[in-house]
């Protein structure tokens, strides 16, 4: 796809603006995770804390993956923009393909675990 050094810049700034907030949102979850812990002894709901605990840790992980990977094309984006500030409306090949892709998966994922562990909630507070 064709996209302006424009317009990949401001995607850029608005995909670190997603991981913030998710990154955000993990904590909010595990704040609420440690009410059930607080809450509740049963085997069976620390098993399923113990799940989520671990989905948190994966999911932070990645998002600063992420996070790492959208800041170095940003860096690249500025840096075309600095060497050619009269072209940055002119259409090129978006070397962020991919990232979009991944920025969009990673939300999904953050999503459904945050309404999977809504549900978890309903049953145990």
């Amino acid at each position: 796809m064709k996209t302006s050094l424009n317009y990949l810049h401001h995607k850029s700034t608005e995909w670190m603006r997603e991981v913030t907030f998710y990154k955000e949102e993990l904590n909010v979850l595990k704040t609420r995770l440690e009410d059930v812990v607080a809450r509740n002894t049963d085997t069976e709901v620390l098993a399923q804390v113990d799940h989520f605990e671990n989905k948190f840790k994966v999911l932070s992980n990645n998002l600063d993956i992420l996070k790492h990977d959208i800041n170095l094309a940003h860096e690249d984006v500025l840096k075309s923009i600095a060497s050619k500030p009269n072209h940055t409306h002119e259409k090129s090949e978006d070397p962020n393909d991919g990232l979009a892709a991944r920025v969009s998966d990673l939300t999904s994922d953050v999503n459904n675990t945050r309404h999977e562990l809504t549900k978890f909630l309903s049953k145990t507070l």
